[in-house]
């Protein structure tokens, strides 16, 4: 039998939220310490261009894989099938979509490449990039559900180290430009990836059975969400493409920087959430009504943290920017609060989605996603016309509200909570 999650403890709870906090946060901070070498070497226009390698990256993302982690973690929990024959199926199914995104960029490399001013030499790196990334996220799915936030933190902060090591040294060293940044990337994905498949092998996940009951569970959980996902990256990428074809590319480099300044609140969620689905799945099994309150409770402390961090990172800005970034980056901080606005809404929507993740209506959370993307294009195209690339940023925070809002006000009809809490 599989290991089962002990039972809570706040103290435990606490341990393994801090150290997936703590792994995220030195996983944001080490590239963030990146950002002195790259604005010194890189010009504006190839900060853009390595942006925009990232947003490919993150559209390529959900069809690569088909959102397999979502299904794995959450059929740890169900134990309907063998976990090993699931794991390899879910590897099975990201190969096949990676091999046929791969193909789609060599055949309509020169019309994707016009579509973000992005040289076409380069685009086979994006699906390569994507198919080793998503097996590593297989792996960390995987501890993440045995509650295992140690061995989590130690691979994903040794994979940034290394990429961030020898990117530097292809920039700085072998002075190969913005293309030192993607073959660092690239390179270190491979490493990892590789890496990935030994210890999956060595844990006895890897038994190869393939199973088209199996396969159709996990598309039935993760294709629905593809418009989701898809829809979420288009809330977070899609800005730097509308500079980049409505301003140019120097201004998507600057926007960039104060983006990823602001991604350290990203990481503070995003963390805090890697440790809370797991015990809040758990919890919600029990059908407790004291346990319900417990946990609205701390939901709306923890919407009041997510914005006190906000406002620190706010007023903290100008310092970060005055020691970290080449002055020529300087109009950057501009966008931080908002970015960072938009961020704090975006941790406080996933704190409420995760009711209707657990009811597995996942078909609702595409719709809603879809919904706001579309938003979020309208007030991309109308507030970067008016306000240039600050007009991006307020999109962003705009359409993270709206979604939290719909999404809470969904959650609590589909599955009822004591929200309107009394005080004891």
């Amino acid at each position: 039998m599989r290991p089962l999650i002990p039972k809570f403890q706040i103290p435990k709870f606490a341990s393994s939220a801090f150290k997936y906090t703590a792994a995220n946060f030195l996983n944001a901070i080490v590239p963030i310490l990146l950002l002195p070498v790259l604005t010194a070497y890189l010009s504006k226009e190839d900060y853009g261009l390595v942006s925009m390698f990232q947003v490919m990256i993150m559209i390529a993302l959900p069809f690569i894989g088909l959102n397999s982690q979502g299904a794995i973690e959450r059929e740890f929990f169900n134990d309907r099938y063998d976990f090993a024959e699931y794991i390899t199926n879910a590897i099975a199914i990201l190969s096949i979509s990676g091999a046929l995104i791969f193909l789609i960029f060599q055949i309509f490399g020169t019309t994707i490449s016009l579509l973000v001013d992005f040289p076409v030499k380069f685009l086979w790196l994006v699906p390569t990039y994507c198919i080793c990334h998503n097996v590593c996220e297989v792996l960390l799915s995987y501890w993440r559900v045995n509650n295992k936030p140690t061995t989590y933190g130690l691979f994903r902060v040794s994979r940034t180290l290394v990429e961030v090591g020898l990117s530097v040294f292809l920039v700085t060293v072998a002075l190969k430009g913005w293309t030192g940044r993607l073959e660092g990337m690239a390179i270190t994905a491979f490493i990892f990836g590789g890496l990935a498949i030994i210890f999956l092998f060595h844990a006895r996940l890897m038994k190869f059975y393939w199973s088209a009951e199996q396969i159709k569970d996990i598309l039935k959980f993760g294709v629905p969400l593809i418009p989701h996902t898809l829809g979420s990256v288009i809330m977070i990428y899609s800005d730097r493409i509308f500079i980049t074809k409505m301003i140019g590319l120097a201004d998507t480099g600057v926007y960039t920087v104060g983006y990823q300044v602001a991604m350290a609140i990203s990481l503070l969620q995003s963390s805090f959430n890697l440790a809370w689905v797991p015990w809040f799945y758990e919890k919600l099994n029990q059908k407790s009504a004291s346990i319900n309150r417990q946990i609205v409770k701390f939901t709306y402390g923890y919407f009041l943290v997510i914005l006190f961090c906000v406002a620190v990172l706010t007023i903290s800005t100008p310092l970060i920017f005055k020691i970290f970034i080449n002055k020529s980056y300087q109009d950057a901080i501009q966008f931080v609060f908002w970015i960072a606005l938009g961020f704090a809404f975006d941790g406080m929507y996933k704190m409420v989605v995760n009711y209707i993740f657990y009811i597995k209506k996942t078909y609702i959370i595409s719709l809603i996603t879809l919904l706001t993307a579309t938003l979020n294009l309208a007030l991309n195209y109308i507030l970067i016309s008016r306000y240039g690339a600050l007009g991006a940023a307020k999109a962003t925070a705009i359409s993270m509200f709206f979604e939290f809002v719909v999404v809470w006000w969904i959650s609590k009809r589909i599955y009822p909570m004591p929200w309107l809490i009394k005080a004891n």
